[in-house]
């Protein structure tokens, strides 16, 4: 947060500018969109849809440009991937080496 008031506050002074697409956030966004995220995450797990479909379009309400919120998406997609790759193989790992014949009665 300070790094952005150090930028608003170089900005008033004209020596600092805000290119296409960059998030000029203020104390109630930072309340807000963090709340709104969370919340989007779990009502898409929730209903089995993709977290970049319910925050891709939250990403475009704060203005940001569509490559960015399209690379964004794919970043979420890949950190998603992986972990429940990981997590699936650990499970198997784990599961190959406890005795589960009790199943089978």
């Amino acid at each position: 947060m300070r790094l952005h008031k150090d930028r608003v506050a170089a900005a008033a002074l004209g020596q600092y500018s805000f290119l296409q697409g960059d998030v000029q956030w203020d104390a109630g966004m930072f309340k807000i969109y963090p709340l709104v995220a969370v919340l989007a995450g779990v009502i898409a797990s929730w209903f089995g849809v993709g977290g970049g479909t319910v925050k891709g379009p939250l990403l475009m309400h704060l203005g940001i440009l569509p490559e960015v919120v399209a690379a964004t998406s794919s970043a979420m997609m890949v950190s998603a991937l992986s972990l429940s790759i990981s997590v699936t193989l650990t499970s198997l790992a784990i599961a190959d080496f406890l005795p589960l014949n009790f199943l089978s009665t």
